[in-house]
């Protein structure tokens, strides 16, 4: 008996142990375990109590019924009533009538159907990617970053002009320019014997000499308007004479004065357009040449006072850049639609044939200095090309080498005493040097130096230089700050900064005299400095 229970006792599961707990809970405390589950019948006392309360029930749900039956009444009547009053007060002030009155009767309108126009659709050009074609991309849709010389004056500049008929500004009140006084005059036309061969300003020469050059307030003045594109300094030793051309076509000239004497600054307009670029031979130191946007180019005389036209190219060519091949008298002349041409100043009148070199404006031209039938040019079309001028071809011509840069080439230059290296500066934020020691169609470059060129459109672009008299050192602006202008070696390294209180804004472009040490940089603002040995 005792096994069957136990064995009773587990098989019986857990679930099953809780079921009967749950129904032991959910069993009423008047059912005993083993009784009838059914409620107790009501007695007769609990029937009548329950129905006396039903009866209470409905009845107080009879007289609310009835009570808001009764005020639903009433506040219609009320509502009723408000509104035939306010009809009353509304039909009492005869809107209507005074309505009709103001506005009056409305004319009759014939409604017509209006034809509608189709507007005309233009055609459009599909635009289709040359990335997906396999095409190279459109130079001609390439932005440069760089700001065309504009704004060229209403009045057109012809023929010889004279100095007193285009002085613009002077720091003096005399009635004669300073440039043709007798003393000034007598000193910046004397002949100048032609610099040596040989590379007379050396790495040592140069660390000596721009350690001892430094700039002060009497060194600074402003001689144009607008922002300076060109500078230049006389080679003359015993004055020091900057000349500066800036966008407007503008001349301005700076001599500085010596010991107490004052510095003296004249500004003429014997342009029309830009002047991009001036030079100053050695051999006639009497002329200063410029070129400019107005497609001229003339020559300021000292002696006579006169601005001289000697050359006029067609129309919408402006002069950008030349230099001489063989005298002050021949020059090689690049243009703003991307040509050159080769002019002789003693014959004005004689027929220039104009080649195309580049797609793009040409900014510079230079003309080796020992074999002056090859010449190099920088162009915004983003490449500098090696010319032989004996093979100039007007239909096709073909450079000798191409040297191409990843954006604007800004200038190029051989280097002035071999010319056995091209110095290139480029927006690509480059400066580079190639070597030229022999003319071939693969010029290799020897150096690349990292230099930030992005001077934005409001300042002149950059133009590295060489030192006059030196194959190992140029020059090129800076935008560091405290300003500056710098001095490289050929082989990249940074050798000297120019720098000092009274420079305070960036110098784009810059002339240092052959054989003085005397470096002018010009700026944005119409401003030149000078560093000068002291």
């Amino acid at each position: 008996m005792r096994t069957g229970i136990s064995q009773g006792i587990q098989s019986l599961s857990f679930y099953g142990a809780c079921a009967m707990i749950t129904r032991s809970k959910g069993t009423k405390r008047h059912s005993p375990v083993g009784e009838n589950k059914d409620p107790l019948p009501e007695t007769g006392e609990e029937v009548a109590k329950r129905a006396k309360v039903e009866k209470r029930a409905a009845g107080n749900k009879k007289a609310t019924a009835k009570q808001m039956e009764t005020n639903s009444e009433e506040f219609d009547a009320i509502r009723q009533k408000n509104i035939e009053e306010k009809m009353a007060f509304l039909q009492s002030l005869n809107i209507d009538g005074l309505k009709l009155d103001l506005v009056g009767a409305k004319k009759a309108t014939t409604s017509t159907t209006a034809v509608k126009k189709k507007d005309k659709v233009e055609a459009v050009t599909r635009r289709q990617s040359l990335r997906l074609q396999s095409k190279p991309p459109d130079k001609e849709a390439l932005q440069t970053f760089e700001d065309p010389v504009t704004g060229v004056l209403k009045v057109e500049r012809v023929g010889p002009l004279a100095f007193a008929s285009v002085l613009e500004s002077s720091s003096t009140e005399a009635d004669q320019s300073f440039l043709l006084e007798d003393a000034t005059r007598s000193t910046l036309k004397a002949s100048l014997p032609s610099l040596p061969k040989e590379n007379v300003r050396d790495l040592e020469w140069c660390k000596k000499a721009f350690r001892k050059m430094t700039i002060d307030d009497t060194c600074v003045e402003k001689l144009t308007v607008h922002r300076i594109t060109s500078i230049a300094v006389h080679p003359s030793k015993d004055v020091t004479l900057a000349c500066a051309g800036d966008k407007r076509g503008c001349l301005g000239f700076f001599k500085l004065g010596k010991g107490d004497a004052e510095n003296m600054v004249e500004t003429y307009t014997p342009h029309a357009g830009g002047v991009m670029c001036l030079k100053i031979s050695r051999d006639m130191p009497q002329y200063i040449y410029s070129g400019s946007y107005d497609e001229t180019i003339r020559r300021a005389d000292i002696e006579t006072g006169v601005f001289e036209e000697v050359y006029r190219a067609p129309i919408d060519c402006g002069v950008l850049y030349f230099a001489w091949y063989d005298g002050p008298s021949t020059m090689t002349v690049s243009f703003s639609d991307g040509c050159v041409s080769f002019i002789d100043t003693r014959a004005p009148g004689e027929q220039v044939t104009r080649y195309q070199a580049h797609s793009h404006r040409i900014r510079t031209v230079d003309v080796h200095p020992m074999q002056s039938q090859y010449f190099v040019t920088g162009s915004t079309d983003r490449m500098a090309k090696v010319w032989d001028r004996r093979k100039m071809t007007k239909r096709n011509p073909e450079p000798i080498a191409t040297l191409e840069h990843r954006r604007s080439c800004t200038s190029a230059f051989f280097s002035p005493v071999s010319g056995n290296k091209i110095l290139t500066t480029s927006l690509d934020n480059t400066v580079r040097l190639f070597d030229s020691s022999s003319f071939t169609s693969n010029i290799r470059m020897s150096t690349c130096i990292k230099h930030f060129n992005e001077t934005g459109r409001w300042l002149t672009p950059f133009r590295s230089t060489w030192v006059p008299g030196s194959d190992d050192i140029f020059l090129v602006g800076s935008m560091l700050h405290p300003r500056c202008i710098e001095a490289y070696t050929s082989d990249g390294s940074l050798m000297h900064k120019f720098t000092g209180e009274s420079l305070g804004s960036v110098c784009s472009i810059m002339d240092m005299h052959p054989e003085l040490s005397v470096l002018a940089g010009g700026n944005s603002g119409g401003r030149v400095y000078i560093f000068r040995d002291t």
